[in-house]
């Protein structure tokens, strides 16, 4: 009896970890990738919200790739609007990858 108490107590120390580590990806790590890349850019980052939904990225963009609106402020004190893709295609936001997309840039 005890060995299957260790056995279910186990199991659900597992599933709480997993969980946990599940919003860590969902809610934190995003976030952080974008905050990294605007600080490797040396860029002020004004703004980022989620923009899943509506962004220039319809085409080759996975699920497990996230995308933001973001202002951001240059070293010369302009401002600028646009779009980052944060992750790749397989690994998601456990690559560094980005991939931006500016407002004031026309599309090819």
């Amino acid at each position: 009896m005890t060995t299957q108490l260790i056995v279910v107590a186990l199991c659900g120390v597992g599933m709480i970890v997993v969980t946990i580590y599940g919003l860590y990806v969902m809610l934190v790590l995003p976030e952080k990738r974008v905050k990294q890349w605007a600080q490797k850019r040396g860029l002020v980052l004004l703004m980022s919200d989620d923009a899943s939904l509506d962004n220039p990225f319809r085409q080759g963009t996975s699920k497990l790739q996230h995308i933001f609106r973001v202002r951001v402020r240059r070293q010369d004190g302009s401002v600028r609007s646009g779009y980052v893709k944060c992750g790749s295609v397989y690994s998601g936001l456990f690559s560094d990858y980005t991939e931006e997309f500016w407002d004031d840039v026309k599309s090819p």
